[in-house]
């Protein structure tokens, strides 16, 4: 991953479209699913760049500040470091307090456990936008940290949080509530597999009922020069023209 402004090829055009994108989505959020605020505007300077397998193709996130400093700027492996105890203990409810343990943005330490969770999943999310040959896909995919959590408090609901249980990162046990079925070298790899799987050819509904919203994708990922065939899961909210990540799991080889 890269600062999206130290490439030459990510144009003032695009960057304009995108400002203008991220624009419409707070209004059309905002009205269709009654929120007070929607994440409506991030610096430029603080956006994020994906190169893809094809040339002339990349992805431009855009991370919302929390966002921004749990993933992009690690701290979310901090709290894995400083509090691994707290992680592989099958209860998401103990991530979601290792990371509050280490949360230095401001107002965080008066929160209970409670209103840290409710913070998280407001609008702490980037979106994701792939650029080919010069031109913006039509297609958005959401990353939230997670959509909720389970009325056990064992499980995220959807979001990166749900696909990490997924994977672990290299120098550590576990990154999840749960031990990872597939090592990778760094937590960044792990979105890039994501952005990859999204933005695979081979996307389409699970199911031809026009009322189901649920889209399946399937692509083949890459680690230790090993092939593994990947499965995502997306969700498209009617009227709402993004995605909101699922799910993400390498599935066994047939």
């Amino acid at each position: 991953m890269c600062d999206v402004n130290e490439r030459p090829r990510v144009y003032q055009e695009i960057r304009e479209a995108i400002g203008t994108r991220v624009k419409e989505l707070a209004n059309t959020l905002m009205h269709n699913e009654n929120k007070d605020f929607c994440m409506e505007g991030v610096s430029k300077y603080d956006w994020k760049c994906y190169y893809g397998d094809e040339a002339r193709t990349y992805y431009v996130v855009v991370p919302a500040a929390h966002f921004r400093s749990l993933i992009c700027d690690r701290q979310y492996l901090t709290a894995v470091s400083t509090h691994p105890k707290l992680f592989g203990t099958g209860k998401a409810i103990d991530v979601l307090e290792a990371l509050m343990r280490c949360d230095q943005y401001p107002g965080v330490q008066n929160m209970c456990l409670c209103d840290y969770l409710k913070f998280l999943k407001a609008e702490n999310m980037a979106y994701v936008f792939e650029v080919k040959d010069g031109k913006l896909n039509e297609r958005i995919l959401r990353l939230d940290l997670f959509r909720d959590i389970s009325n056990d408090q064992k499980d995220f609901l959807g979001g990166l949080f749900h696909a990490f249980k997924h994977f672990t990162v290299e120098g550590y046990g576990t990154i999840s509530y749960k031990n990872g079925e597939l090592k990778v070298p760094f937590l960044e790899r792990i979105i890039s597999y994501v952005i990859l799987n999204f933005f695979s050819d081979k996307f389409e509904k699970e199911k031809e009922d026009e009322d189901d919203n649920v889209y399946i994708a399937h692509n083949e990922i890459e680690s230790d020069d090993i092939e593994h065939p990947a499965k995502g899961v997306y969700y498209k909210q009617y009227g709402i023209p993004v995605y909101f990540l699922n799910s993400l799991h390498i599935e066994d080889k047939k």
